[in-house]
């Protein structure tokens, strides 16, 4: 048998790769808004309900830093194979992706300071962040080409309308930022988690 047939038969088979180029920045973001959700909107909750859900969602984090990483270093070894990882070798973060950003931070400093002052109903804000942020993954849909981002506008988008009708019943603060600010944290950080660990298997 020759060199080049026994090379051949050794690199026959299957490699785990990431499921996209862009999955570990993806994740990175995502966890780091769900973290900022969970973390600001547990103080509302009683002191020891918040350190809990702070630290579970800090651990949280943590794990998808972490596999993040591995997704690095998988990308790279798929490389010195040979082998590419699907997507664009750079997320679109540019042109639309920043007019949808712009709109959307335009939408929630407008929303929240009519809500507070106008409506007089600052408890809601934190609900209508997570509609605007849960309504602009649409774009983001299409933009990506990736089709998680729906069902995530669709959950996140719904947390938040759950806030502000829980604001118009005048259910109160705590419950409102447990259901919009603490349960969006926590759907951006599981999606962040399981973005970052997908996987494809390809041959080699």
């Amino acid at each position: 048998m020759d060199t080049s047939s026994h090379t051949a038969a050794a690199r026959t088979g299957t490699l785990r790769v990431p499921a996209d180029r862009g999955q570990a920045i993806g994740a990175l973001i995502a966890g780091s808004f769900g973290l900022v959700f969970v973390w600001v909107n547990s103080g509302l909750l009683a002191d020891g309900v918040a350190l809990a859900l702070r630290i579970a969602g800090a651990v949280a984090f943590v794990a998808v830093v972490v596999a993040a990483q591995l997704t690095y270093r998988a990308m790279a070894r798929a490389g010195r194979e040979g082998l590419a990882v699907p997507g664009p070798d750079r997320p679109p973060f540019r042109g639309a992706f920043w007019v949808v950003t712009a709109v959307e931070a335009v939408a929630i400093i407008v929303g929240v300071r009519v809500i507070s002052q106008v409506f007089d109903a600052p408890e809601a804000g934190v609900a209508w962040v997570a509609l605007v942020v849960g309504v602009h993954f649409v774009p983001l849909a299409r933009l990506f080409r990736h089709a998680s981002f729906m069902a995530l506008a669709v959950v996140m988008s719904a947390l938040g309308l759950a806030g502000l009708v829980m604001a118009v019943l005048g259910v109160g603060a705590a419950p409102i930022a447990l259901v919009s600010g603490v349960g969006s944290g926590a759907l951006l950080i599981g999606w962040a988690l399981w973005g970052a660990t997908r996987r494809i298997e390809i041959s080699c």
